[in-house]
């Protein structure tokens, strides 16, 4: 009975073995599916979304050694800085394959993995700085991540603390989920200080309370919408003996969505706080938004200006070719129809606003408009607007605060003096106008070729007369 019973269970535990190691290797071939699949989502994200001259960064898989019950896999970052040195950053991946590695046990997550990552930075290239002011054997920093069964992705990464000459780091999280089926990612990290210090020139940069908050969804091979936003605490910058400029409670939202070939954008800004020494001197807020931009479009067009701009030395003329080079490149941007506009720029204090905004229209033109590409550029033009608004209250107010001692009575009552003078012959002109309470505003607008200044319609050349004829009286 016992040698029965032997042999049953040894038959058992041996199923067991064999089913857990089959089970083991296809989680394994699971999780390279995904990492892969991973790899690639990430590159084209990268590529459909980049406007900048120089190539995108491109992130590769150097090795992929896939074992029955775990995998070594090395990572490399590709990018190039802004004099165009191409940089790579090293990460290695000690992968342990489900349904319940180790790694994933020992955090206390009993649910069955398909994987179960620890990635880290390699000790080289551009992490070596980095690495070599952490205490040893100790990694600047740790990503765990699980991987399930349907290629979700729940990664937490932590930050350790690092102090240099230089560089004073307080450490920080991340918590990015990544849901395949919704095709979704959402990341939520906190930060709480980071201090740069350049003792050259008796410069500090200290930032605190960075929280971060994004999330994003694709749809299609290039459609996606994302929405990522910052706040931070506090930013001052300190140089030498001068007061601190600080900027507290400070938001910053980026959305953005894409169709096709065509993206629509809006970031703001805003900073509840802006401080100069102990003094609150307002606060600042601004937007910008933007339409219906082509990005293939844009690409090619940064790519053309920054061949360009690689031809030619600082104030030489654009040739012909260049002329036509960029012509060809605005045909295709224009003909989406693109809208830019500047919706606010503001700095308010208790005792008024001073504001800037403005937005520019454009329209498509055929392949036979002009060659010359001036007028190429204003056939393109929709329309375009502006308003700006100065308080002198404001102004005032700030030079209070900012000034001291026996020479701020005659500062305020120069920089009076002055306001006044610039206002009166810009409003005698038409260009601006003024109120009872020190403010002046400016309304512009061109459409069509007529230009309209403050309600006021005039012809381009009327305009550049009543600017003339301020020449010489400003300056």
């Amino acid at each position: 009975m016992n040698h029965r019973f032997l042999k049953l269970a040894g038959g058992l535990l041996a199923v067991l073995v064999l089913a857990y190691v089959g089970a083991s290797w296809y989680a394994g071939r699971l999780a390279q599916q995904s990492i892969e699949a991973w790899v690639n989502q990430t590159n084209q994200s990268i590529a459909s979304q980049w406007t900048a001259k120089s190539p995108g960064p491109v992130l590769r898989i150097q090795s992929y050694e896939r074992g029955v019950f775990s995998s070594a896999i090395r990572y490399a970052l590709d990018y190039q800085d802004a004099r165009g040195t191409r940089h790579e950053l090293g990460l290695q991946d000690a992968l342990r394959h489900g349904p319940w590695p180790w790694g994933a046990l020992r955090s206390g997550n009993w649910r069955p993995v398909a994987a179960y990552s620890r990635v880290t930075p390699t000790p080289d290239g551009d992490w070596k700085l980095w690495a070599d002011a952490m205490p040893a054997g100790t990694p600047p920093w740790v990503a765990r991540s699980r991987i399930g069964f349907d290629g979700g992705v729940t990664t937490e990464v932590q930050v350790a603390p690092v102090k240099t000459a230089e560089v004073d780091f307080g450490g920080g999280s991340l918590r990015v989920i990544y849901a395949p089926n919704e095709r979704q990612t959402q990341l939520a990290g906190r930060f709480e200080t980071l201090t740069l210090t350049d003792p050259g020139v008796q410069t500090t940069l200290r930032f605190s309370g960075l929280a971060l908050q994004a999330r994003s969804r694709h749809s299609g091979q290039s459609d996606y919408q994302s929405h990522q936003e910052m706040r931070l605490e506090g930013l001052a910058l300190s140089v030498a003996d001068d007061q601190p400029i600080v900027l507290k409670q400070q938001v910053l939202t980026v959305d953005v969505a894409r169709t096709g070939d065509l993206m629509d954008s809006l970031a703001s800004f805003e900073a509840a706080h802006l401080l100069f020494g102990i003094h609150d001197v307002g606060a600042l807020k601004t937007a910008a938004a933007a339409q219906n931009l082509s990005v293939p479009a844009l690409q090619a067009l940064v790519r053309t200006l920054a061949s360009i701009d690689a031809r030619h030395e600082p104030g030489s003329d654009l040739s012909v070719q260049d002329r036509q080079q960029i012509r060809a490149g605005l045909l295709p941007l224009l003909a989406a129809s693109p809208r830019i506009a500047l919706s606010k720029l503001q700095w308010v204090n208790a005792q008024g606003t001073t504001e800037l905004s403005g937005q520019a229209d454009f329209r498509p033109v055929g392949d036979d408009a002009s060659q010359d590409l001036g007028v190429l550029v204003d056939q393109g033009i929709r329309g375009l607007s502006v308003h700006a608004q100065v308080s002198k209250p404001m102004l005032l107010q700030v030079l209070r605060q900012t000034q001291s001692g026996s020479d701020a009575d005659v500062a305020l009552a120069l920089v009076s003096m002055v306001f006044d003078q610039y206002a009166g012959r810009l409003a005698r002109v038409g260009l601006v106008r003024r109120s009872d309470e020190g403010v002046i505003q400016a309304d512009l607008a061109y459409a069509d070729g007529q230009v309209t200044v403050n309600g006021v319609k005039m012809t381009p050349d009327e305009f550049s007369q009543r600017l003339a004829a301020l020449q010489g009286r400003l300056f």
